[in-house]
Parts: structure tokens; C-alpha cells; sequence
């Protein structure tokens, strides 16, 4: 068995504010993946957490045209999950998501994955 190494090239998309604390915006991601079945996966790396999209189709899909995707389709599982934010936080948060979702799409990669920085 022996070990390899490669080089890596990443570019940054569009970001966006996140008006909720870094627990709530994470499950609010998962949150998405589970409504439109796609697989995810979080990974820490000191002060920055990568979320993992199988589906990065299907999830911005539901982000831009989703009937459930607005703070008020958003807010009872918020609350189920125990994640802290205000109402008005929440709506400026899912407005962002939708206006950026068409140039987020620029961030798929080759196998269909998308890769959110939380930061």
C-alpha cells in the first residue's frame, strides 16, 4: 500500500451572510438535504466546517423553486432541532439562499457534489 498526494485548485463562490449562529446555519443545511434526500456530510477543520452535498443539483433545486423553502416552511424544524434564531434572521437568511442558488450552481463539481465553508 503506499500513499499519493495531488495538487488541488479551488474557487470561491458567491458567500452570504449568515444571521444565524454557526449550529443553526449548519442544520438548516442538513435540514435541506434530508427534505430533498440527498446524502451530506460535515467535516471541521479548525475554525471552518466543510458541508457536504451529494446532490448539489437537487438541493439548490429546492433552495431556488422549493415551495417549503421560506423562513416560515424553515422555521418548525428549526425549532424542532433546538437551533436558536429570530424569525427575521431566518427570512433574510432563505432570501439570500434563493438569490444566490442560480450562481452557486458554478460550484458543482464533476461528481454532482457541492461544498459549502462555513466560516
Amino acid at each position: 500500500m503506499s500513499d499519493s498526494f495531488r495538487p488541488v485548485k479551488e474557487t470561491w463562490g458567491e458567500h452570504s451572510a449568515t444571521f444565524i449562529d454557526r449550529a443553526s446555519l449548519l442544520g438548516l443545511l442538513a435540514d435541506v438535504a434530508r427534505r430533498v434526500g440527498t446524502a451530506y456530510n460535515e467535516t471541521a477543520y479548525g475554525d471552518t466546517t466543510a458541508f457536504w452535498v451529494e446532490d448539489g443539483k437537487k438541493f439548490l433545486d429546492y433552495i431556488q423553486n422549493g415551495e417549503g423553502f421560506t423562513a416560515a416552511g424553515l422555521q418548525e424544524s428549526m425549532e424542532e432541532g433546538g437551533f436558536a434564531f429570530t424569525p427575521d434572521d431566518l427570512q433574510s437568511l432563505a432570501e439570500n439562499m434563493k438569490a444566490l442558488a442560480a450562481a452557486w450552481r458554478e460550484s458543482i463539481g464533476g461528481n454532482g457534489e457541492l461544498i459549502f465553508y462555513v466560516d
